[in-house]
């Protein structure tokens, strides 16, 4: 009987799984295939059949890596804290989180739930949080660097190109000020309200402590873990590398001769930054029409239109279906056990 109730769990969860991952997917196709159809005059499926099955193998095997560098950065912070977090879980940890980051806006990513499965592992909300925004500072530290190259590598990416998308944004400091005024008076009006009922207080007293210990566990880094900082952002700049040889080794399986290489990889940064602030979660549509006006000059029309559906799918889509996968093959060994 326990064995039924364990084996129906199990199912259950499973199919929870896949019906929100095909809802993500499915949206996230019916989005390259609106662009690819808007973008291109006539697309030849056809293309998909020059791809090298050597190269596309390769794809699959570098697209998951991220997910277990990720983890294993995570592993790395929870021996620093001193907790038993071992490898599994801190890679579940990584691919439960890039499950929530394809529904949100990519420049929000999965951090928030990444703090709760954190805490759910031992962490303290504080130490939970702490982990969390440094992963944030590492991959900004990863995109200055991936820029920083592409700069010295490439013949037609500068600091000009750099400097022009930041005079260009759109930046209106009266709204954002605005905007940051209502924050904080709504902060102050709701501390206020709050502080007047005990269960108000209590809240108070606990996002105190939260902060003490989101200080302190920065305090304890500086002292005591920068080779651990050091390390871990080492490991998530090879993350980020490994995110773009995706592109590289889908154009080598390609066989088209003559591609500049050198320039494929340094425009990179353009088409990921296009994905950040693009509001659709996962930055579905930003990432396609990026890629597009980025590289249309590489490749023909009908080439294009294909690598951009490939590509997007080994960078996000194959790796939620991995990532879910994961997330079920550890849930299930739970139930088991």
């Amino acid at each position: 009987m326990d064995d039924q109730k364990t084996n129906q769990s199990a199912s259950t969860d499973w199919n929870k799984v896949v019906k929100r991952l095909s809802v993500i997917v499915g949206i996230g196709f019916l989005v390259n295939i609106i662009i690819v159809v808007f973008l291109s005059e006539s697309f030849d499926p056809t293309i998909f059949l020059t791809f090298k099955p050597e190269y596309i193998l390769l794809a699959f095997i570098i697209a998951v890596v991220p997910i277990y560098l990720h983890g294993y950065t995570l592993k790395i912070w929870g021996d620093f804290f001193k907790y038993n977090f071992n490898f599994k879980e801190a890679v579940n940890v990584s691919a439960t989180s890039l499950l929530g980051s394809a529904v949100t806006p990519t420049m929000f990513g999965g951090g928030p739930l990444k703090l709760g499965l954190l805490m759910m592992n031992g962490f303290r909300m504080g130490q939970a949080a702490a982990v969390v925004t440094i992963g944030s500072i590492q991959d900004i530290i990863a995109f200055i660097v991936l820029v920083i190259s592409s700069i010295y590598l490439s013949e037609t990416v500068d600091m000009s190109m750099l400097f022009d998308k930041i005079v260009h944004l759109d930046f209106n400091l009266i709204q954002y000020l605005i905007i940051a005024g209502v924050l904080i008076g709504g902060i102050l009006i709701a501390k206020i309200v709050i502080a007047r009922s005990t269960f108000g207080m209590k809240i108070i007293r606990a996002i105190r402590r939260t902060f003490i210990d989101f200080k302190a566990s920065y305090q304890l880094i500086i002292q005591n873990g920068k080779l651990y900082f050091l390390w871990t952002t080492v490991i998530n700049i090879i993350r980020w590398v490994s995110i773009y040889a995706i592109l590289m080794i889908l154009v080598a399986g390609l066989g088209i001769s003559k591609i500049d290489y050198l320039e494929i990889w340094s425009l990179q940064w353009i088409v990921f930054s296009g994905m950040t602030f693009t509001p659709l979660p996962g930055g579905a549509g930003g990432a396609e029409a990026t890629f597009y006006f980025v590289y249309k000059s590489f490749f023909s029309e009908d080439i294009i239109v294909g690598l951009i559906l490939v590509w997007r799918f080994f960078e996000a889509y194959f790796r939620l279906i991995f990532a879910a996968l994961l997330v079920v093959f550890f849930s299930r060994k739970k139930i088991k056990a």
